[in-house]
């Protein structure tokens, strides 16, 4: 340090000093403390050792302090470049993650339209068995038609033989025979047989009981009500003619009527009307069955 510079420290020193003590005098301790020091700062920096002090302890602190900003740089690059390696695998997590999400979503999208092919598949084959329930629901009203059409055919031929009746009744047998003759020669015959017939099977033949006595078949088919046979017959005696009637007894029907009255053209049995003629055909109302 040159003289010139220690001449100045000392003026500086010397003027401090001076202020102090006016600030003393003025009762300013604080600030009279605060100048006197820095007068003596300024007084010790005018001496060559304590500049060299001075600055190796300003250098050292100014580099220690540089070096630990120069550290805490380093740790806060490292960490910055740690921060961004993070955020650089959270971003290629997230990618991921996205497009795993995308295939989920195209995943659920296909599921989607294949449940709903599969349930258009699963309606389409409701209807389809409904149909088929409708058409299998037809057919067994259809088998049990037949079945019972088959039992009763198997119920005829089993029957034919072993319940064949034949019945042999006079015109004038009036507990069997009601009868209304006309003047054209016609009568209407009401006969009441022992069983119900069954309608096929009945054959109706008449006797006249005159000179030549040959049976005479009467054509059907004939007006059948329960056990209540409608015939009409022309030219023929009715105090001597004798019926023939052979049938096959349908045994599953034994209600029978033992009654049957004939008022004008109409039959009736009891108060119930079942039937009317007209001359000598005969015919049953629908109310009869």
């Amino acid at each position: 340090m040159n003289t010139l510079e220690q001449i100045i420290a000392y003026v500086v020193a010397f003027g401090l000093l001076i202020l102090a003590f006016r600030l003393a005098h003025k009762d300013k301790f604080k600030s009279c403390l605060v100048v006197a020091v820095l007068a003596f700062v300024a007084c010790f920096s005018a001496q060559s050792w304590f500049q060299g002090l001075f600055k190796t302890e300003i250098i050292s602190r100014a580099f220690s302090t540089l070096e630990g900003y120069g550290k805490k740089l380093d740790e806060f690059q490292s960490t910055t470049a740690k921060m961004r390696t993070e955020l650089a695998d959270h971003q290629t997590a997230i990618d991921k993650n996205q497009k795993e999400l995308a295939n989920q979503q195209m995943l659920i999208r296909t599921a989607q339209t294949n449940i709903a092919a599969q349930q258009g598949s699963i309606t389409s084959q409701y209807a389809q068995i409904a149909q088929i329930q409708a058409k299998l629901a037809s057919a067994q009203t259809n088998i049990v038609a037949q079945q019972e059409k088959l039992s009763d055919v198997t119920y005829w031929v089993s029957n034919l033989y072993s319940n064949m009746v034949t019945e042999t009744i006079a015109l004038s047998d009036t507990n069997k025979v009601v009868f209304n003759q006309s003047t054209n020669g016609s009568t209407c015959c009401c006969i009441i047989s022992k069983h119900v017939p069954i309608p096929q099977s009945i054959q109706f033949s008449a006797l006249s009981g005159e000179a030549i006595n040959i049976p005479q078949s009467l054509a059907g088919p004939f007006a059948l009500h329960k056990n209540l046979l409608l015939q009409g017959l022309v030219g023929y005696n009715v105090k001597t003619t004798v019926l023939q009637i052979q049938y096959v007894n349908d045994t599953r029907r034994t209600n029978v009527t033992e009654k049957v009255e004939l008022r004008g053209d109409r039959v009736f049995v009891g108060d119930k009307l079942i039937g009317y003629h007209e001359g000598s055909v005969l015919y049953f109302t629908n109310d009869a069955f």
